[in-house]
């Protein structure tokens, strides 16, 4: 198939036939008859951000894969957002997919163009819009068998006093199911080895994400040994200053060991959101006409829509007993043998 994949920043734009002189406005002239057009318009984080990356790749298998010509538009600020949809809805573009973010924009904007439908990526609409679909995800899933892993490491780390604990960003609409899971999974862990793993945190505003390593500094002051940094984006500091005190981390969202840096050798796991997947599996259910208005697609490890990442470079130091009972418990949750914990949508 024949697509043409376009990098757009608009800036400053305010009619649609000035886009033309971007340079390289959205067009469907490259795409065979009959293909489902996608674009994804990113946030501000363009399209090396973690989350449009993921999920750009999930659009490009759906290229390769399926009956879909797809594009992306990167929106340098906020303000770009209502120019990028209005961009590729004037041009007609099958679906328009998007993140958190450009959730109020989609909102205001859908109802003018009723024959655009638009995904939005780990995000949804209330009142729910007819042509407004969702990806959602059970990242309690992961996150109860992330708690066991973190209460049983604490456990063989310092069985004197062991402690686990979470910094987490409210701005990660995520972050309450996260946490619930993975304190379940901690509590999992002192009942099924008579055990007495700790479990303290704290949760962040937007505006107090930057003080992440210093929660993160004062929660090792009470004794945390292994920490989840559920931020929004990029991580704010809670695994690095877990590093720096000799401490351990798990991460939230994506495989945090491609961002972590120096701090790989002290990340146990992450706790991930398969955008890619799931992105893919929404473009292949709705191409075969599934789904209809308002449809919500759940990634869940039954369809690979939410896992545990690779240990990575703590593999070889977790005991092969722990990482068994670990994938017993995935086993459980997956089968409907063991509840998460979170009793939230």
């Amino acid at each position: 198939m024949s697509c043409r994949r376009c990098n757009l920043a608009f800036v400053a734009l305010i009619l649609v036939p000035s886009l033309l002189a971007s340079g390289c406005a959205p067009s469907l002239s490259a795409c065979a008859p009959g293909d489902i057009h996608a674009g994804l318009i990113t946030d501000i984080a363009g399209i090396d951000g973690a989350e449009n990356a993921l999920t750009w790749q999930g659009i490009e298998r759906a290229d390769r894969q399926l009956g879909v010509c797809a594009q992306f538009i990167e929106s340098p600020t906020p303000e770009d957002y209502q120019k990028n949809i209005t961009a590729l809805a004037e041009e007609h573009f099958d679906l328009i997919v998007a993140g958190p973010a450009l959730a109020p924009a989609v909102q205001e904007l859908a109802g003018r163009y009723p024959g655009t439908d638009f995904l939005l990526v780990d995000s949804g609409l209330d009142p729910p819009v007819a042509n407004v679909h969702s990806l959602a995800f059970r990242v309690d899933q992961v996150a109860f068998p992330a708690g066991y892993l973190a209460a049983a490491w604490a456990d063989f780390e310092d069985p004197a006093g062991p402690w686990v604990g979470y910094v987490a960003s409210r701005a990660n609409p995520s972050a309450e199911q996260y946490v619930a899971a993975f304190k379940a999974g901690v509590a999992h862990y002192n009942t099924q080895k008579n055990g007495d793993v700790g479990f303290r945190g704290v949760y962040l505003d937007a505006e107090e994400t930057v003080d992440a390593s210093l929660q993160a500094n004062a929660l090792i002051d009470l004794g945390i040994d292994v920490i989840l940094e559920v931020s929004n984006g990029a991580l704010t500091g809670a695994i690095a200053m877990a590093k720096g005190r000799g401490k351990w981390g798990i991460g939230a969202d994506m495989d945090r060991y491609q961002d972590a840096a120096d701090a790989r050798d002290i990340l146990l796991t992450s706790a991930v959101k398969r955008l890619d997947n799931a992105a893919y599996a929404f473009l292949e259910l709705w191409a075969e006409g599934g789904g209809g208005d308002s449809a919500v697609l759940v990634g869940t490890v039954e369809n690979g829509g939410v896992g545990l990442a690779p240990y990575h470079d703590t593999e070889k130091r977790i005991p092969g007993a722990i990482r068994a009972e670990v994938a017993e418990i995935v086993k459980a949750i997956l089968d409907g043998q063991l509840e998460t914990g979170w009793q939230g949508p």
